[in-house]
């Protein structure tokens, strides 16, 4: 069998709607050096079928795995264990390619780089583009990688090195907030050399419902997610990720400081967590934080 370049990683749940998209938008790549990983995670509508009876009229490598549902990081990790590309490309079951010829211009751009990042289009149910993710212009000029900290933590619009992912152990963290985030920034500790493209790869579907596409509410689960990356951060990137997790929370004015109070009490942090003195606890996290 041939070697295969790059590993597609796809968590597929509930997706019956848009995954034959998704796959078909790989089929017509005009690089054909690649396997798909597809990771079904409980779905409970036609998904799979609709799967099976695509690898059934495909001429690619399509490995079909189902486990019980768990969430997105841990299909995303069972993928990874398997992968046998030199490179790993996240995307997910609702999201597709934005030509034919992506892959081959990602291999062009990513040379002897260790992680490329590119842009993408943001659209609706119906595939009509309503915004686009283009990163600035001085992105291009940073020569200090915890920079890169601050930008989108998406994975579909990144190449990683399969190599660097498996040596250092670094997998999805299997939390509800921050997921995308919790596993770029292992991956930048480990990273030397990093691409930018100008090119859009994908179609990033916004949808209400999706499997990795959820906010959820609950404090403890940005505490679990820091937890589970302390270890791996310089502590630069902690202020990043902290940040960025706080202020996915959607607590209403009402109950914030009540339930801040009452939840971050549990571990000893006398501070309401808020977005107004972020980098306050972060500091005082950070300095009982070994590295």
């Amino acid at each position: 069998m041939d070697e295969k370049i790059i590993s597609v990683i796809i968590p597929v749940y509930n997706s019956a709607k848009y995954i034959e998209n998704t796959l078909i938008s790989l089929e017509q790549q005009t690089m054909k050096k690649f396997e798909v990983i597809l990771i079904n995670d409980g779905s409970k509508d036609e998904s799979v079928s609709i799967i099976k009876k695509y690898i059934d009229k495909s001429k690619m490598d399509i490995k079909l795995i189902n486990q019980f549902n768990q969430n997105a990081a841990v299909a995303r990790n069972r993928g990874i264990e398997i992968a046998k590309g030199k490179f790993l490309y996240f995307i997910d079951s609702d999201d597709y390619l934005t030509d034919d010829n992506i892959f081959e211009k990602m291999i062009n751009e990513i040379q002897d780089n260790e992680l490329l990042i590119g842009n993408y289009y943001y659209i609706d149910l119906n595939n009509n583009k309503i915004g686009k993710y283009k990163y600035e212009n001085d992105l291009l000029n940073y020569n200090n990688k915890y920079k890169y900290s601050n930008i989108s933590p998406v994975p579909s619009n990144k190449l990683f090195k399969t190599e660097i992912v498996k040596k250092n152990n670094l997998y999805f963290g299997n939390v509800r907030i921050g997921q995308d985030l919790n596993f770029f920034l292992k991956y930048l500790k480990f990273c030397n050399t990093i691409k930018c493209s100008n090119e859009i790869f994908y179609n990033y579907r916004i949808v209400s419902n999706g499997m990795t596409k959820k906010i959820n509410n609950n404090i403890l689960d940005i505490y679990n997610s820091f937890q589970d990356i302390k270890n791996k951060l310089a502590r630069k990137m902690i202020f990043s990720y902290f940040k960025f997790c706080v202020s996915t929370c959607k607590i209403n004015k009402e109950n914030r400081t009540i339930y801040y109070k009452k939840e971050m009490k549990k571990y000893k942090i006398k501070r309401i967590l808020s977005q107004f003195h972020i980098y306050e606890i972060a500091t005082r996290l950070l300095k009982k934080t070994k590295f």
